[in-house]
């Protein structure tokens, strides 16, 4: 379609998420999707594994906010070594009182991407 937005942000509710991922997966690169937003959301095993293949299929994601959603650092690390997290270039992870040990890592774990540091 040539009237989409430059900018196209999905907010995924609780309620369903790993349906809503799948079907995010599935429609391929045919949505050009640049900003996916999922602050507060239980994520879990399921859908951090679809987030990975998100990747691959959404060439054009570029924004990603995981803001309050109790990542780890292992779980950032792992976000970070992904073709996903290499072609950032925004990273939310406000409100994530468990990484604010590990702020000053983000610069290189994301080195094109502004990271929105935990609080």
């Amino acid at each position: 379609m040539t009237h989409l937005k430059s900018r196209v942000q999905a907010c995924f509710f609780e309620r369903g998420l790993v349906g809503e991922l799948r079907r995010f997966v599935a429609e391929g690169a045919s949505c050009k999707l640049q900003e996916l937003n999922l602050r507060y959301r239980v994520i879990g095993d399921d859908g951090r594994k679809l987030l990975a293949v998100a990747a691959k299929v959404r060439p054009s994601l570029r924004r990603l906010d995981l803001s309050g959603c109790n990542r780890t650092l292992e779980g950032v690390n792992t976000l970070s070594k992904s073709e996903l997290g290499q072609r950032l270039l925004y990273l939310g992870l406000a409100y994530s009182p468990e990484l604010s040990e590990h702020k000053k890592k983000f610069k290189k774990m994301f080195p094109f991407a502004r990271v929105q540091e935990p609080l």
